[in-house]
């Protein structure tokens, strides 16, 4: 019996599991996603260009899937030197 409860509970792990991670694939390759997510840093990057020193703005991340207990959310790191 214990048995039995613990293969349907790995069971139901893996499912969620498995759906989680699909969430997260069709967020990162949402096509509505991606567009506002470039769109957002261009302006950033255009915004550091003002006040940062020139050719130090850069992307090293962009449309990186960060995932939590709860929610994943596509981010972008934009950085520069003042």
């Amino acid at each position: 019996n214990t048995t039995s409860t613990t293969a349907t509970a790995t069971t139901i792990q893996q499912i969620q599991e498995e759906r989680d991670y699909q969430l997260a694939l069709e967020l990162q390759q949402d096509v509505k996603n991606r567009a506002e997510n470039l769109m957002i840093v261009d302006l950033l990057r255009n915004d550091l260009h003002r006040v940062c020193e020139p050719g130090s703005v850069h992307v090293p991340k962009l449309m990186d899937i960060e995932s939590f207990a709860t929610v994943h959310q596509m981010v972008s790191t934009i950085r520069g030197t003042l």
